[in-house]
């Protein structure tokens, strides 16, 4: 079976947030970087890599946000005693580069990130776009600054412009 990363918007998401969880990881200098698709709950994700989180606040609002982020960073105060000192989300958005129109993103999904950065957590805005023969850059931005954005309600709705 031959997949068309141009076209399959589906494989081609999943395959460039494993591309961006490794840039991050490198860019940041932080092995605490995760897709949140590779565990099913934040909890097992903490458990698993035995991380505490008694130092931040809302957690039941990153619990219930946790299935609409991409990625999700935790700075760690020290490595010994895995003392989260921060939180930080991801938004990893592709686009082909011959396509004119904005990045789309779920009007639900824009709402909890805003939700989150009120709160006074980081969230940015992993923009990759897909060129010829192979090539692709990535870059990322605050979430609130990045403003080539469309809002969907759902899947073909028309779109909205967003406020930013």
């Amino acid at each position: 079976m031959i997949i068309d990363l141009k076209k399959d918007a589906n494989y081609r998401g999943y395959s460039f947030e494993i591309f961006a969880e490794r840039y991050i990881r490198k860019k940041r200098k932080n092995n605490f970087i995760f897709r949140t698709d590779r565990f099913k709950s934040l909890k097992q994700l903490v458990d698993y890599y035995r991380l505490d989180l008694s130092g931040i606040s809302n957690i039941e609002i990153i619990e219930d946000y946790y299935y609409n982020v991409d990625i999700i960073e935790f700075v760690l105060r020290d490595t010994d005693t895995r003392r989260v000192d921060s939180v930080g989300f991801y938004e990893v958005k592709t686009k082909v580069h011959k396509r004119k129109r904005l990045i789309e993103i779920y009007k639900k999904t824009d709402e909890r990130y805003k939700r989150l950065i009120q709160l006074g957590f980081i969230v940015k805005l992993v923009n990759i776009i897909l060129f010829e023969n192979w090539r692709f850059s990535i870059n990322i931005y605050n979430y609130k600054d990045f403003k080539y954005v469309v809002l969907r309600n759902k899947k073909f709705d028309k779109n909205l412009i967003s406020d930013y």
